[in-house]
């Protein structure tokens, strides 16, 4: 399953396919039409950076230097992140960067998704969480990602959708995260 994800977005992290991306999305909460956050992320390689700005409110930061977590909160204040929350942010770096196809998978058991069974393998990055991929057996799109299950720190990724950024390369273009969808577009 994991072989046939990485057929159907076409790269993993660290072949070179995708040396950059720049993408532009929205963030809106459960049951509102309308977005309340406009979200930007720039990502070389394994460096990224993701601003958050609320339409009635202050702006919001996270990032991977190359070799620090960091977040800086509403007032401007950066820390860097250690623990619990830099395994958590790993394995979502992991989930959403494709690096999930190069690590080595276990079965457990299928999960239903909107009246449809999908079968789960269950990665573990180096110095991260676990995370639970419930891949479409069809097409080897990515249905849902949970970091951290059982976890103090699981978190549910839904994906609607992918992007094709350049010919045959795909990236998760929209996903439900704790009852928002946020959408971004390249």
């Amino acid at each position: 399953l994991l072989q046939k994800h990485r057929a159907f977005v076409g790269w993993q992290f660290g072949d070179g396919k995708i040396r950059s991306l720049d993408m532009r999305g929205t963030y809106a909460p459960n049951g509102k039409d309308q977005p309340t956050e406009v979200i930007s992320t720039l990502q070389v390689g394994p460096i990224f950076r993701q601003t958050t700005v609320r339409l009635a409110g202050p702006i919001s930061e996270i990032g991977f230097t190359g070799s620090v977590f960091w977040a800086s909160d509403e007032n401007g204040f950066t820390r860097p992140l250690f623990g619990d929350e830099q395994a958590f942010l790993l394995s979502r770096s992991v989930l959403f960067e494709e690096g999930a196809s190069e690590l080595p998978g276990t079965s457990e058991p299928p999960v239903t998704i909107g009246g449809t069974a999908y079968p789960v393998v269950r990665v573990t990055p180096a110095h991260g969480d676990a995370i639970d991929l419930a891949i479409d057996p069809q097409t080897g799109a990515l249905v849902r990602g949970v970091v951290d299950p059982g976890g103090p720190y699981e978190t549910s990724y839904d994906v609607f959708a992918y992007e094709e950024v350049a010919p045959g390369l795909r990236v998760i273009s929209k996903y439900r995260v704790d009852g928002a969808t946020i959408a971004f577009s390249p």
